[in-house]
């Protein structure tokens, strides 16, 4: 019983950390103007190997997004000035999607904040995540048992009463 409360421990410090670095960049990008999702569109788009390479269908593969809601992301930043859009020469079916100079701009020191709250936060995050690996694998290395996650289960069981 005390492996599964440090079990506990460790993945709930390790999920308290990992919010604390998403609800940074949250904050981080509000003030910037601009929701994560779009952060999230603007930095798929930089990474992309080759300028001009970000298309709407890889946009949506990259962010896990359906392609409409890219498309609807993408015309929103075309307004904000962030990115261009235009057919591409070779397949005119597809459109290419580039940042803007102002979108570089934009972006730049977002990301340089992100990269320093990192920098602050990282080494507890990694021993954090380190311990909560370390108890995951001991987890699975135990003998498995049938585990039920019907939630009428946990509602019999708290209230003595079957839920249909």
């Amino acid at each position: 019983m005390a492996d599964e409360m440090t079990s506990y421990s460790a993945l709930a410090a390790f999920h308290t950390q990992l919010q604390r670095l998403v609800d940074s960049t949250d904050q981080r990008t509000r003030e910037a103007g601009l929701q994560r999702i779009k952060l999230r569109m603007l930095l798929a788009i930089r990474r992309q190997p080759q300028a001009g390479r970000a298309t709407i269908g890889v946009l949506a593969d990259t962010l896990g997004i359906d392609r409409n809601t890219v498309v609807e992301i993408a015309d929103d930043l075309v307004r904000q000035g962030f990115v261009t859009r235009r057919r591409d020469p070779h397949d005119r079916r597809r459109f290419l999607i580039e940042l803007t100079s102002t979108g570089e701009e934009w972006i730049a020191p977002v990301v340089d904040g992100e990269l320093r709250e990192l920098a602050v936060a990282g080494p507890e995050l990694l021993r954090t995540l380190r311990a909560v690996i370390a108890h995951a694998s001991a987890h699975v290395a135990r003998p498995c048992t049938e585990t039920r996650l019907d939630v009428s289960d946990f509602i019999w069981r708290g209230t003595g009463v079957a839920t249909i």
